[in-house]
């Protein structure tokens, strides 16, 4: 696995997978255990068996991985004319030589939310927010990468505060603009180069040009990228498949594992190799992503092996509070030795972090834009009314920041949409949260606002090489690093199922709970040395339920898995601890029905007893909806 000079070092399921030749081929690959190497080595030994170069395509889904492949390559072996590339630059090539031939001129569209924003601002007078841009621009690339009509995918449009119709005859208004200019877009160049790789010239001259076909990532396989690769390797059927079907979470893309589940119906003779050894991880960390994700049902079953010989660290934090658990998320980063990443489901979660970091001049990198939660609709609207009372009202001006957002919450909701409205949600909870959290970094008003308005243009700031990173689960794939925090790992976020009920569709509904499964499990399958996971009971006040997944990974890992409880309430949250329930060791299920000072009144059975609230979340008492 490791490499001695210019030479790759292959362990025995690797070099068995390298010497593939011809027909097609699938490698399942657990995390960690040298995909890239793999694929690196068979291009050489095609090379070395009288294969032209060029005759080699190499696949990826992401450009930083088709980047890498060719880094690598060209490290080992030298520069040659084999060919690394994303599926989009292609389909990008395809559409250029085809334009070439027929001497029509296209124009690529980078950016689409001018032309989408001005369509929308021409029938409604206004602009479109950034929320509902990225709304319609999810559903439009589900709908293109699945080939389905938009109308088709309506259960994929998050966003309730608009009708679907608008939506439709707003895309297909797009749709008429590029087409009546020649215009296409990121996702166009997939169902262009698609339209293109039908025609027979263009079909046979790709079959021809790649002998070898190569896909890295093969799981992040979308229905319109799969169609591509068919046509590209029909002729021959020499596609070479390295995937982890446990891996697969661009699902709101359109990728789906049943693409390589069901392999074998489009390449009878398929052959299948096994990568089963993690380089990666430590070996506790191995096995609780073993026993985590064989409870999925979905997918092919895989051996684990651990090539470590570190026992590592798994532990579980769960707090009362986002205060209590930045406090310690500090303690680790200053403490521990090597890279560490934070990550997150949901960006909105990285706002606190990237302003505690920049106020104590800790260097970090951050992957993600900040937009989601500085163009929020909420964040705006108080932000807004906070910047317009601070330039109007004396009074204000004397307020601390965490006051005047508590006044503007308390009696200027009128100015705030998403409150007037009555649409408020879990993530706007959590934006307020952040919001409040900020306030106690800077609680001068002006130095608040000063610091909101530099995090609008943070975006813009080159990335560092530091050792502290901060991006959300699906950036981190493919990344490895020795010490990973995940945060925020709450019901209402990870599983997120959309309010999908169980009893009435328990079929989508066990498919989207293995979807968010697999997303939980890349994120901690990054971790080489330490993994931690964060929970808060309260957001902004309000109890908020931890991850039916940390349930779970403790139930499964009793003898390996370190739990951490917290029982610093805050007088607000302690309060809201009456009428829950609770299970004792000795007194069995009860429910509390008062509080004086730490004193908790809890009815057992009608029996009442009286317990110091610091037994709870101990072994001797714990409320029973954590």
């Amino acid at each position: 696995m490791e490499n001695n000079g210019n030479k790759l070092i292959l362990n025995d399921e690797q070099l068995l997978a390298s010497k593939h030749r011809n027909g097609a081929a699938l490698v399942l690959a657990i995390p960690g255990s040298g995909k890239t190497t793999l694929l690196l080595q068979r291009t050489i030994n095609l090379i070395n068996s009288n294969i032209e170069p060029e005759k080699i395509f190499s696949v990826s889904f992401s450009k930083a991985s088709a980047q890498e492949m060719n880094y690598r390559f060209n490290k080992f072996f030298g520069r040659n004319s084999s060919y690394f590339s994303t599926i989009h630059s292609f389909s990008y090539s395809v559409i250029k030589k085809y334009s070439y031939d027929n001497n029509i001129k296209y124009e690529f569209l980078s950016n689409p939310y001018s032309i989408i924003n001005e369509i929308y601002f021409k029938k409604y007078k206004k602009n479109l927010s950034f929320e509902l841009y990225n709304d319609i621009i999810n559903l439009y690339s589900y709908s293109k990468n699945t080939m389905k009509k938009i109308k088709k995918c309506e259960s994929v449009f998050n966003n309730s505060d608009i009708n679907f119709n608008i939506i439709l005859n707003l895309l297909k208004k797009y749709d008429l603009f590029k087409n009546k200019n020649n215009i296409i877009d990121f996702e166009d160049m997939l169902t262009k180069s698609l339209e293109i790789l039908r025609i027979k010239k263009y079909n046979s001259y790709y079959q021809n040009l790649f002998k070898y076909i190569q896909v890295d990532e093969c799981q992040d396989t979308s229905k319109i990228q799969y169609e591509i690769l068919n046509i590209l390797s029909k002729k021959h059927s020499n596609i070479f498949m390295v995937a982890d079907d446990d891996q697969s979470i661009y699902g709101f893309r359109g990728a789906e594992p049943k693409y390589i589940l069901n392999l074998k119906k489009d390449y009878k003779n398929l052959k299948t190799y096994y990568l089963k050894t993690n380089y990666r991880s430590d070996k506790s960390i191995i096995t609780v992503l073993n026993r985590f994700i064989n409870t999925n049902k979905i997918r092919y079953f895989k051996d684990y092996e651990g090539f470590s010989k570190n026992e590592g660290n798994v532990s579980i934090f769960i707090n009362n509070n986002t205060s209590t658990s930045l406090k310690q998320i500090i303690y680790l980063v200053n403490e521990l030795k090597g890279t560490t990443a934070i990550l997150y489901k949901n960006n909105i979660s990285a706002m606190l972090f990237v302003s505690y970091f920049l106020k104590n001049n800790i260097d970090f990198k951050i992957y993600d834009s900040l937009n989601l939660f500085m163009e929020n609709s909420l964040t705006r609207d108080l932000l807004n009314t906070l910047y317009k009372l601070n330039k109007e009202n004396k009074e204000f001006k004397n307020m601390s920041s965490i006051k005047a957002i508590n006044y503007i919450l308390k009696y200027q909701t009128d100015r705030i949409k998403i409150i007037k409205s009555n649409t408020f949600d879990y993530n706007h909870n959590q934006i307020i949260e952040n919001i409040k959290n900020i306030c106690k970094l800077y609680p001068n008003i002006n130095d608040f606002i000063e610091f909101m308005l530099l995090l609008k243009e943070y975006e813009n700031y080159p990335p560092t090489d530091a050792k502290l990173n901060i991006l959300s689960i699906h950036k981190s794939k493919g990344m490895e690093f020795d010490n990973v925090i995940l945060v925020d790992i709450n019901e209402n976020i990870i599983p997120r199922i959309n309010n999908l009920d169980e009893n009435k569709n328990k079929k989508l509904y066990e498919i989207k709970l293995e979807d968010e499964k697999r997303v939980l499990y890349v994120g901690m399958s990054r971790a080489k040395k330490n993994l931690y996971f964060f929970h808060n009971n309260y957001i902004n006040s309000i109890y908020n339920k931890k991850s039916r997944f940390l349930d779970e990974l403790i139930e499964l890992n009793k003898d390996i898995i370190k739990i951490h409880y917290d029982n610093n309430l805050s007088d607000d949250e302690f309060i809201k601890l009456i009428n829950k329930d609770v299970y004792h060791n000795k007194f069995k299920h009860g429910k509390i029905v008062d509080i004086s000072g730490d004193r908790l009144i809890i009815n057992f059975n009608s029996k009442i007893k009286v317990l110091n609230k610091n037994l709870l979340n101990t072994n001797f008492l714990k409320l029973t909806h954590l």
